[in-house]
């Protein structure tokens, strides 16, 4: 991938613009502000029919196994990537969402997607790194 910066007459940074060599593949992403597992499960799968290769989900209210199981009912995590905002906790989001991709046999290293966690920002609020207890669950599954 090459990337090009383009400069003002002040040496000031004005854009960033990537050219990837070899494709120029987007991913198109639907954010659901939507808490409920069923109402988001629902508005996903109804913007993948509609193209949707990515997913946003609003995980505040996912903190048991049904819930993630609801949320991704009728999704191949396979095909389309899984990004989770707003979780009250990530430890618990992505050891729900790897015992999904056990229960329905994924494959862990086939899939995408992100937890929207800034672990610096966690350290400062509450003293120590949780990103920890996070790396060591997603080695349970490799």
């Amino acid at each position: 991938m090459k990337v090009s910066i383009s400069t003002y007459s002040s040496g000031r940074i004005s854009f960033y613009q990537r050219a990837k060599t070899n494709s120029n593949a987007w991913e198109i992403r639907q954010d659901i502000s939507e808490p409920k597992p069923d109402k988001a499960n629902k508005i996903a799968t109804e913007a993948i029919k509609r193209g949707a290769d990515a997913i946003g989900f609003n995980a505040k209210e996912i903190e048991y196994e049904k819930e993630m199981k609801d949320l991704l009912e009728g999704i191949d995590l396979s095909k389309v990537a899984v990004h989770f905002t707003s979780a009250s906790s990530y430890p618990v989001i992505s050891s729900l969402f790897l015992q999904e991709l056990s229960n329905k046999k994924f494959d862990p290293n086939k899939i995408k997607g992100s937890l929207n966690f800034d672990p610096l920002s966690y350290f400062l609020l509450y003293g120590n790194f949780i990103l920890r207890r996070i790396i060591i669950l997603m080695r349970q599954f490799r």
